[in-house]
């Protein structure tokens, strides 16, 4: 399915350089998952990325929500230092993880804020049709927080096509359809930086033992994102 959308997309690899970047992240490991190696090509060549985490992520650890999330932030830390993002290109705004939509405007509020004193260029948040309402309510939050001139990256994390044998029935046939995106979609190669985004998700530790856990879907799923590219709708 990747592979379909490599060979469709437009390669968007040389035009992305230079241009000042903010991240909308639901969870912390969604930057990763879904651009780390965009992001690592951009501070190699000196580009500023900043990092937004919009929830605490406590959800995605086993633990009382203070420890939950602190761990969630320890880990962040730590993999996007190897992106080469300084720690102070990090905002934790620590919204409920799951209650992201109960919060709508004061996030907004936050990340316009951002845009605007950081001079953002690139703009990236989760796709618009993500099977995660978090992930929905961060693509409303980046959408409501553009500046002229800039541009809107989305990067598909639980997109349904890459869902469709998890899926039956109706959910099947609407992740099916959203196979017709791959007509907004663009790429970027990140083969040269695969070994650095790939030591950032390890840093997850929290996370990626939750996917192994669940046996060769969650490895498959993992390892859909180490590929030559990352893919991005516009």
């Amino acid at each position: 399915m990747r592979r379909v959308f490599w060979s469709l997309a437009r390669d968007l690899t040389a035009e992305l350089s230079g241009r000042r970047t903010l991240v909308l992240a639901p969870h912390p490991d969604d930057e990763v998952l879904g651009c780390g190696g965009t992001i690592a090509r951009k501070r190699q060549t000196g580009t500023p990325v900043w990092i937004a985490y919009l929830t605490d992520g406590r959800d995605g650890v086993t633990a009382d929500p203070a420890t939950a999330a602190a761990l969630r932030e320890e880990e962040a830390r730590a993999a996007v230092t190897g992106l080469g993002v300084p720690e102070d290109h990090l905002f934790f705004l620590r919204f409920p993880d799951g209650r992201l939509a109960d919060h709508l405007e004061a996030a907004r509020v936050r990340i316009r804020t951002l845009v605007e004193e950081l001079g953002v260029e690139d703009l990236f948040v989760p796709y618009r049709r993500d099977y995660h309402p978090d992930h929905a309510a961060a693509w409303k939050i980046g959408g409501a927080s553009l500046r002229p001139g800039m541009r809107l990256y989305e990067y598909p994390i639980w997109y349904g096509p890459w869902l469709v044998r998890r899926l039956r029935g109706r959910a099947r046939l609407a992740a099916l359809r959203h196979l017709v995106e791959v007509r907004r979609a663009v790429r970027v190669r990140v083969a040269e930086v695969l070994e650095v985004k790939r030591r950032a998700l390890v840093a997850y530790r929290s996370q990626v033992a939750g996917f192994h856990e669940q046996g060769a879907w969650g490895s498959e799923f993992l390892a859909g994102f180490l590929q030559p590219y990352e893919v991005f709708f516009t």
